[in-house]
Formats: C-alpha cells, structure tokens, sequence
C-alpha cells in the first residue's frame, strides 16, 4: 500500500482516537541461496526515487513531508555541497532552520564529512533576509504579541514560518 492508498487510510483514520499511526512497508529482493542483503542493494533502494537535491525539494513542497535523519544525511551529503547553496536558497525558511536543527541534534554538524556542509547552512541562515525575519519573528514573540492570523502578520514573519 503506497501513496494514494495511503493517504486515503490517513484521512478515514483522522477522527479515530489513535495514539499514532505507523505504516510500514516491506520488501523483497531476490538474492542468490545463502547470499545476505548487501548495502549496495540498500543503497538503490534508498535513492530509488530520491537522486538530487531537487528531488527532495519536491517531496519538501508536497503536503506530508515529514523529518528523517536520511533527510539530513542527503542534502548534507558531500556529493550534493556544490548544489546546496542554491538548493538551500528555493527552500522554505522552516526548513533551513530546521535541517539546521536536525542536523545539530542527529551529531552531522560535527561529522567531518557533513561539517562543511554544516557550514553552508548556517551561511543560508545568517543571510540578509533571514536575519531580517528571524529578528522580526523574535521581536514579535518577546513583545508577547497574541496569536494572529496570517494576513495580520508583516510579511517577513510569514515567509519564515511558511
């Protein structure tokens, strides 16, 4: 059961008192009597449908992205640094900051392979326009501004978080 399918059980399950909804996909490859899965078998099927940056820019865009240490690992990844920074520019604020995060909390920002990729994130971050918000966005949270909606907020706190 995949995408569509999926999605459907998603949505007919929505009002259910469901602590959480886990589904779970297995596979099968054929493999010679005795012989093990091996990590190059792995590896194609991890980057079946996710090959470059902008692949994962449109998952990002979908409506049911949701985070994964490979998310991390992938765009961190030293093959993909020289696509980052334009990558990292399309990209919604939230998910700079948060891959940012992520990839602090998941140890990546200090594993010599992805730390200069790191980098490249934490420059994204400390842009003009980025700055712009993030102070924006803080001041109206220290000023102890309620809640509003969208349209009621300057326009660079909503690019932020949207």
């Amino acid at each position: 059961m995949t995408g569509a399918h999926q999605r459907c059980l998603m949505r007919a399950s929505d009002g259910l008192p469901l602590a959480a909804r886990t589904f779970l996909y297995i596979a099968s490859f054929p493999s010679p009597a005795g012989a093990c899965f091996g990590p190059t078998q792995e590896d194609a099927l991890n980057h079946a449908a996710v090959k470059t940056l902008d692949d994962v820019a449109g998952i990002v865009e979908a409506s049911d992205f949701a985070w994964n240490v490979r998310v991390c690992k992938f765009v961190l990844n030293p093959a993909n640094r020289g696509d980052l920074p334009r990558f990292l520019a399309r990209m919604p604020g939230w998910f700079v900051r948060d891959l940012h995060r992520n990839s602090g909390w998941d140890g990546y920002a200090r594993m010599s392979p992805y730390t200069p990729s790191h980098a490249v994130v934490r420059a994204e971050l400390a842009r003009p326009s980025t700055a712009r918000c993030r102070r924006r966005s803080a001041s109206a949270r220290s000023a102890g501004s309620p809640a509003t909606a969208p349209s009621d907020l300057p326009r660079c706190w909503v690019s932020c978080r949207t």
